[in-house]
């Protein structure tokens, strides 16, 4: 039973338009528009559905039943078939030809019956419309058939392993590779007829069977069947027969076996009777296993050789290539370049070095040049000592703690340089002038003070005030004398290298 189709338009919901396009077609003088936009919706419709489902053989009664709508049938489908007829988007079943695969006796009489007698009975016949009015006439669609005819040959093109000992199979073989492709092996027969029209396979005929050669890759038509496309036709089909024999053989072991077993109770001479067949079909078996391994070798041996051929071939393509590129060259000519280019590589050497020795007129020794090098790093090395001297003696002051300021007024003017009341003198005098500082260390430092003792107050002597400071490599390092007399409570010491400092005052 024809299922429904599947590719429908949007119309189809729509019922008042449907109807219109469900009756027949009226004159085309009457109203020629809307019986061009009819036509062109009915014949696209069954393009569609045919290219969805890959059927390329459609008739009027499958086509009704597929665009069937709440029971109805379009009853207008008779006159788009004609109209596709027409115009070569389809063709009638009956004008396919002859099958050149199983009614040809001769490449002649399939000659006569495709482009002579045929064409004669379809004009009758179309003359006539006796064909278009039986709803049971087949059609073709040629663009469905086409598309199935380059699948089939590209399927297989891409399952072959040798093209000489694969191009050639049996008919049984193929329809059996196509029956996912093909519905029935009518339309399988008509995929080869119109494969033969487009010079893709050949057919010949030995004895009983049918053979197709398939065109090669890169050809554009196929070959005719060799006699060496024969003799492994040969090979191949008594492989397949010697197969099919141990299938059989070996179902038989088992059912000698299951016998065996039934008759061991009842019948022991029975049993070992069916045992012993067992072995005879055994060692028949391995004989013939023994000769499918020879013909499995030979085709083997054949498609080896056949790379072998391609590989020999390519090999004196590639001797002829070398032997017209080197013949163009001696081996004196190729000594005599090598040598030249010895020579412009010595030039080349001789210029570079020249460029490099620079001008003449100057005479500067690597001693001289070595000694001032010398100097410039030992200046540099002072410098910087210098300079780590002055960071370590402000490094120093920087630590060093002062006593806290109290923050309790007090009616009495505070000199900046007074002890306040509760807090032990430090010992130090200082005397700061906005430009210049410098520092005079003080005594050396006292054991800690005894619990019961009263510091004294520091002695400052006023010969010491206003000292000029000194200088430290030709800098001014300011000018705050220091007179250090230390009572009990031990003088701070900034932390700082006292060699460095002594060393430096000194000078």
């Amino acid at each position: 039973m024809e299922s429904q189709a599947t590719n429908l338009p949007a119309v189809w919901s729509d019922d008042t338009r449907m109807s219109v396009l469900f009756a027949p077609f009226r004159e085309k003088s009457l109203n020629p528009s809307s019986w061009k936009q009819k036509m062109s919706f009915w014949s696209q419709l069954i393009l569609d559905e045919s290219r969805c489902s890959l059927t390329s053989i459609i008739d009027l009664n499958s086509l009704q039943i597929k665009f069937s709508r709440d029971r109805k049938v379009p009853l207008c489908l008779d006159v788009v078939l004609e109209d596709l007829l027409r115009s070569n988007t389809i063709k009638m079943l009956s004008n396919s030809g002859s099958s050149p695969v199983k009614q040809r006796p001769s490449w002649l009489t399939w000659g006569y019956d495709t482009f002579l007698k045929t064409p004669v009975k379809w004009g009758i016949n179309y003359m006539s419309s006796s064909q278009t009015e039986s709803k049971d006439t087949k059609y073709i669609v040629i663009e469905v058939l086409h598309r199935k005819c380059d699948q089939i040959v590209q399927d297989h093109q891409c399952g072959l392993y040798c093209e000489v000992t694969d191009s050639v199979i049996e008919y049984s073989q193929l329809w059996k590779k196509s029956q996912s492709l093909c519905g029935n092996e009518t339309e399988f027969d008509i995929i080869l007829e119109e494969l033969v029209k487009q010079r893709k396979v050949t057919v010949h005929h030995e004895n009983t069977h049918t053979i197709i050669k398939f065109v090669n890759k890169g050809d554009k038509t196929v070959k005719p069947v060799s006699k060496r496309d024969m003799e492994i036709f040969r090979i191949k089909m008594t492989r397949d027969m010697l197969t099919d024999k141990v299938d059989s053989l070996t179902s038989d072991i088992d059912k000698l076996k299951k016998e065996a077993l039934r008759l061991k109770k009842t019948s022991k001479t029975q049993a070992l009777r069916c045992l012993r067949q067992k072995k005879i079909i055994e060692s028949r078996i391995d004989k013939l296993t023994g000769s499918l391994d020879i013909l499995d070798n030979i085709l083997n041996q054949i498609s080896h050789s056949v790379s072998d051929e391609m590989v020999v071939k390519a090999l004196e393509s590639g001797n002829h290539v070398l032997k017209s590129l080197t013949g163009k060259t001696s081996t004196d000519h190729i000594a005599n370049v090598m040598d030249e280019l010895a020579e412009v590589l010595e030039q080349q050497a001789e210029i570079q070095d020249q460029i490099c020795s620079g001008p003449s007129g100057l005479d500067i020794s690597r001693e001289e040049l070595e000694a001032e090098l010398e100097d410039i790093m030992r200046d540099e090395v002072k410098e910087k000592d210098s300079e780590l001297l002055i960071d370590d003696i402000i490094s120093g002051l920087t630590d060093l703690h002062l006593p806290t300021v109290p923050s309790a007024t007090t009616d009495k003017p505070v000199s900046p340089f007074q002890t306040p009341e509760g807090v032990p003198s430090t010992g130090i005098t200082a005397s700061v002038s906005p430009q210049k500082f410098s520092i005079t260390p003080g005594t050396s430092p006292q054991k800690l003070p005894s619990p019961n003792r009263t510091p004294k107050s520091p002695q400052i002597s006023e010969s010491n005030l206003h000292k000029q400071s000194p200088m430290v490599d030709g800098i001014n390092t300011g000018e705050i004398d220091l007179s250090l007399e230390l009572p009990d409570v031990p003088t701070f010491i900034p932390n700082v290298n006292t060699n460095k400092k002594e060393a430096c005052l000194d000078s």
